[in-house]
C-alpha cells in the first residue's frame, strides 16, 4: 500500500486492557494492508481517541476495568458526532449474554474469543463498508442540506425580486397616473375657480346695487327712484345673475366633490397595505381603482361596473389586488385604444368590471371591446416581459404580475377568453377567506392553465 493509500485507509481503534490482545489483534489488521490501526488500553483512553481522531469501526473488549465495552459503546452511540462509528464487541464463548446486552447498547456486530483472524478482518472488513456507507450517506446529506440553504435563499431572493417588480410596476403605474390625476384635478378646479369668480363678481355688483338704490329711496322719497332701480336692475341685468348664481354654486359644489372623490381614490391606490392579508370591500377598491385611473380610459371607453352590492369582504394584499385590477383596466384600455386607432372607430368602446360571489370565492370579470387577442399570442401573455405593444408603452409585466399576485399570493384562478377585433374578457377568482401555505400550494397545483 502506498503512503496515499495508507493515508485514505479506514482507521480501526482497537480496545482491549490486556496488551498481548491488543498486539495480536492490530497484526492481524495490519496484515491485511487495508487499515489504519491505533490502540487504547481501556474504556477512557479510547473515548479520549474518539473524540480526537473519529475512527472508522472501535473493536473492544467487553470485559474491562473503569469503563466496559457496553458503557464505552452506550457513550459512542449516545453522541450524535460519534454514532456513525461502527462498533464490535469481544466476548469471550460462553459470555453470549454480555454480547446480546451490548448489542442492546448499540454495537453493531460481536466476535467470540478465542477467534479466528479471517472471521476477525472480515468483521471488520464489513464494519468498514457500513461506515463508508454512513459516510457517503452523511456527506450527501450535507449536500443536500446546502443545496436547500441555496434554494431556500434562491426563493427568499426571487420573492423580493418579484416583490421589487410589483412595487417597481405599481410606482411605474403611479407616475403615468400623476399627470393623468393632476389633469383630473385641474379640470373641476377649473370650473371650480371660474365660477366662484363669477359670483365673487355678482355678488359684489349685487351688493352695490342693492346699496345704491336703498340709499336712493331714502334720500329721495320719490316715486321716482322705484323706476330708477328697476332701470339700474335692469342694467345688471339682475335677472340673469339670480338664475345663474344658484348653477354656479351648484357647479362649484359638484367639482370640489370630484376633486374629493380623486384625491381620496389616489389615496386608497397608493396605501401600501400591511404584510398580512386583511378583509377588504372589493367593490370599493374596484371604484377607487376606476376613479384614480380615468385619464387612461375616458379618452377611449367608457367604464360601468356591475358590482353585486352584497359581496362579502375577500381576505387580501389589499395593494396587489389594486394592482391587478389597474393592470386589466390599462390593458383593456389601450386594447380599444388599438382597435379605434385601427379601425378609425369615433364612439368610445365599453369595458365592464362586474363582482359576483361564487362559493367561497368572489369572481371578478373585466371585459373589454377592444381589439382581442390571437391564440399564438394567448399562450405567451402571461409570460415575463412577453408584450405586443410597442417599444416604451408595455414592459411585458402586467399580466405575470397578475397571474403571480393572483396564483402565488392568494391561491386564486386567472382565465381569459378572448375573440380578435370583438373583445376579451378576464375573469379572476379570489378566495374569501386567507388561504394557508399549504392550502395555496395544492391551489397553484390543481390550478388549471389559463386557457384562450
Amino acid at each position: 500500500m502506498t503512503g496515499h493509500d495508507q493515508a485514505q485507509a479506514p482507521l480501526v481503534l482497537v480496545v482491549d486492557d490486556n496488551a498481548l490482545t491488543r498486539a495480536q489483534i492490530k497484526g492481524f489488521l495490519d496484515a491485511t494492508e487495508s487499515y489504519r490501526v491505533i490502540t487504547a488500553a481501556d474504556g477512557f483512553e479510547a473515548l479520549a481517541v474518539v473524540q480526537r481522531q473519529h475512527p472508522a469501526v472501535v473493536v473492544s473488549d467487553m470485559t474491562m476495568p473503569r469503563l466496559d465495552g457496553r458503557k464505552l459503546v452506550a457513550a459512542i452511540k449516545g453522541n450524535p458526532k460519534t454514532r456513525h462509528i461502527q462498533f464490535i464487541l469481544l466476548t469471550a464463548l460462553d459470555g453470549v449474554s454480555n454480547a446480546v446486552d451490548g448489542l442492546s447498547a448499540g454495537a453493531d456486530d460481536y466476535v467470540t474469543k478465542p477467534f479466528d483472524a479471517s472471521i476477525l478482518c472480515a468483521r471488520v472488513e464489513a464494519a468498514t463498508r457500513v461506515a463508508r456507507l454512513y459516510e457517503e450517506l452523511n456527506a450527501r446529506t450535507r449536500e443536500l442540506e446546502q443545496a436547500q440553504q441555496e434554494l431556500e435563499a434562491e426563493v427568499a431572493m426571487r420573492q423580493r425580486m418579484e416583490a421589487d417588480i410589483r412595487l417597481a410596476n405599481k410606482l411605474e403605474a403611479i407616475g403615468q397616473l400623476a399627470s393623468g390625476v393632476a389633469h383630473e384635478i385641474n379640470t373641476p378646479a377649473q370650473y371650480v375657480g371660474d365660477n366662484l369668480q363669477f359670483l365673487s363678481t355678482a355678488l359684489t355688483d349685487l351688493i352695490a346695487f342693492f346699496g345704491e338704490q336703498t340709499l336712493a329711496l331714502v334720500q329721495s322719497g320719490e316715486p321716482s327712484a322705484l323706476d330708477r332701480m328697476a332701470e339700474r336692475s335692469k342694467e345688471l341685468d339682475i335677472d340673469y345673475l339670480l338664475q345663474e348664481m344658484p348653477r354656479a354654486l351648484s357647479q362649484a359644489s359638484e367639482g370640489v366633490a370630484q376633486i374629493a372623490r380623486i384625491v381620496s381614490a389616489m389615496k386608497d391606490f397608493a396605501h401600501p397595505g400591511g404584510a398580512d392579508k386583511v378583509a377588504v370591500d372589493l367593490n370599493h377598491l374596484i371604484e377607487s381603482t376606476v376613479t384614480i385611473s380615468r385619464n387612461q380610459w375616458k379618452d377611449v371607453a367608457e367604464v360601468v361596473l356591475q358590482l353585486d352590492p352584497d359581496l362579502m369582504p375577500v381576505e387580501c394584499h389589499e395593494g396587489e389586488i389594486k394592482q391587478v385590477v389597474l393592470n386589466l383596466l390599462t390593458n383593456a384600455a389601450h386594447a380599444i385604444g388599438d382597435k379605434r386607432a385601427a379601425t378609425h372607430e369615433t364612439a368610445p368602446g365599453r369595458i365592464v368590471i362586474g363582482t359576483q360571489q361564487e362559493g367561497d370565492a368572489v369572481k371578478v370579470t373585466l371585459s373589454d371591446t377592444g381589439c382581442g387577442i390571437s391564440e399564438r399570442d394567448g399562450e405567451r401573455i402571461f409570460d415575463p416581459f412577453f408584450t405586443t405593444k410597442e417599444v416604451g408603452r408595455g414592459t411585458g409585466q402586467g399580466l405575470p404580475i397578475v397571474r403571480s399576485v393572483v396564483m402565488d399570493r392568494h391561491g386564486g384562478r386567472v382565465t381569459f377568453e378572448s375573440t380578435l377585433g370583438v373583445g376579451t374578457s378576464f375573469h379572476v377568482w379570489l378566495p374569501l377567506h386567507a388561504a394557508t401555505r399549504a392550502d395555496e400550494a395544492v391551489a397553484r397545483a390543481v390550478s388549471p392553465e389559463p386557457l384562450c
